[in-house]
């Protein structure tokens, strides 16, 4: 199950880098921007484990915290579809490099199915050449 959902993030964001044109080599801004916001598409369309694994330390976590972890995100994910009638559409705002933290600040903007939407803020962190949410 974790090869599968590991291969269909790979998916998600080797089609979203595939957008850009070959020639352009994309920014450390542009490659957190993008797989933060991919995690969180993946997030709204029920790829829990996906989004579970982009986490820094998942592979870490005891397996009774990762369960407990797994039902908190399908619950925000119930709630969300419960009281905004789901996430409509994700989109990057902007980027800002925490020098002092050494991590990426990704700004999305995230649009409810009742159209209000919502800034939130995804510090993310490069391991190994991999942007990670932190």
């Amino acid at each position: 199950m974790m090869r599968t959902t590991f291969w269909l993030l790979t998916l998600l964001l080797l089609t979203a880098c595939g957008s850009k044109s070959s020639d352009v080599e994309l920014t450390a801004e542009e490659m957190a921007a993008e797989a933060a916001m991919n995690n969180y598409k993946a997030l709204y369309r029920g790829y829990y484990e996906a989004f579970l694994d982009s986490r820094l330390h998942a592979d870490e976590m005891p397996e009774s915290y990762r369960e407990a972890m797994l039902t908190n995100l399908k619950q925000h994910v119930r709630q969300v579809e419960s009281c905004h009638h789901g996430v409509k559409d994700i989109e990057i705002s902007h980027t800002q490099m925490d020098t002092t933290l050494h991590m990426m600040q990704v700004f999305l903007l995230v649009s409810y199915g009742d159209t209000t939407k919502e800034e939130i803020v995804v510090p993310m962190v490069e391991i190994d050449g991999e942007w990670k949410l932190k």
